[in-house]
């Protein structure tokens, strides 16, 4: 037997490894891709739609409670006006009372329903709506079970080439000249 044939296996071991470490490099690169995805995809029509709504709640509400008080303090400061129907939308809307003014504010602190059934509306129609990823929740989710998985198969590849490695220095230590060519 040659010494050749004595470290066959051993090459073969390696040529395994290597395989087998490719296949984990690939899975990596998939999980990190669809990581990737998941971090930068729209979320649902549904979803968009509903955080849409809050937004125009919470706006909504927040304006109502300075209307509130831009209309008492216009009413403080002036008893004596008589309130016309213009000036009065103009006094819900802004601070200033100027006739004509409608702020987006203001309108979803009056008609919020009118605005989040609009704004419904509007996100289902969108025609080009890129391919939305998983909701958030469940995008989190995934994404942290991604990175756990990430780190494992990371963790298995460097092992693997770490043995790789070593049974590489065993090939390479060895003299392979023929024993009449060492001394």
């Amino acid at each position: 037997m040659s010494a050749r044939d004595i470290f066959a296996p051993m090459k073969s071991i390696v040529s395994q490894g290597l395989a087998k470490a490719g296949i984990i490099k690939q899975g990596v690169d998939q999980k990190i891709a669809r990581h990737k995805f998941l971090k930068t995809a729209p979320v649902p029509r549904e979803e968009m739609s509903d955080v849409l709504c809050n937004w125009i709640d919470k706006v909504g509400a927040l304006h109502r409670k300075r209307m509130r008080k831009w209309s008492i303090d216009w009413l403080i400061e002036n008893p004596d006006k008589e309130i016309a129907e213009n000036d009065y939308v103009a006094l819900l809307t802004n601070p200033n009372g100027e006739v004509g003014i409608v702020t987006q504010p203001a309108l979803f602190a009056m008609f919020p329903d009118l605005c989040k059934t609009a704004v419904r509306e509007y996100v289902q129609s969108i025609e080009d709506y890129p391919e939305a990823g998983p909701t958030r929740e469940s995008r989190i989710a995934e994404m942290e079970r991604l990175d756990s998985e990430i780190a494992a198969l990371e963790a298995e590849e460097a092992e693997l080439l770490g043995e790789i490695d070593g049974i590489r220095n065993q090939l390479g230590s060895v003299d392979r000249r023929p024993r009449k060519q060492r001394k």
